[in-house]
């Protein structure tokens, strides 16, 4: 059994890990180096810290650490546009099935964690309406080829994604809000 003491911590680094996975701006110099702002990298990291932290309550999210260690490393190459060109489409496809999944039983297991510290708050329902938010919106921005040749999908896509992830961050900040009760 987890308090809201306890997860306020995990809340927190959580809301600012997938504020730098899901805002990502940078400024490309050409196809060589491009200038991330917010490093998904580091929010990667991040995510990875709380699956360690959040393994004592739930087992099946400390699974996740490796998940998110090799996303991080993987996400590196944001740094560098031309890699992309010898990337196999195989791979690419393997790290969008992770990426997929890892939002998927990272919300799953934040939700049975708010459950549990804040039992009445319907916290969890949230969260896991923010899980398939996430990874719906996530699957639409993977399919770059079909954005690509139609490009005012690409703009509806992009807006629609725009207001889901400011919606699951915003449900990220109100479970960190709702933990953050000063111990008396």
């Amino acid at each position: 059994m987890i308090s809201p003491h306890q997860l306020h911590p995990i809340a927190r680094k959580a809301f600012w890990g997938y504020i730098l996975i899901l805002f990502n701006f940078q400024f490309t110099f050409g196809d060589f180096f491009a200038l991330q702002f917010l490093p998904n990298s580091l929010g990667w990291w991040m995510l990875a810290e709380v699956s360690e932290a959040g393994a004592d309550y739930r087992p099946s999210l400390g699974l996740l650490r490796t998940f998110c260690l090799g996303l991080a490393v993987w996400n590196l190459t944001q740094f560098f546009p031309w890699m992309d060109r010898w990337i196999p489409g195989a791979v690419s496809l393997l790290i969008t099935l992770v990426i997929l999944y890892t939002h998927f039983q990272f919300f799953t297991d934040l939700a049975a964690l708010a459950d549990e510290a804040l039992p009445d708050s319907g916290r969890g329902h949230a969260l896991r309406t923010a899980r398939i938010v996430i990874v719906v919106v996530s699957l639409l921005f993977s399919w770059t080829d079909l954005m690509l040749t139609w490009p005012y999908l690409t703009m509806v896509i992009a807006a629609v994604g725009l207001c889901a992830y400011t919606a699951v961050v915003w449900q990220l900040w109100r479970l960190y809000k709702e933990t953050g009760a000063p111990l008396l």
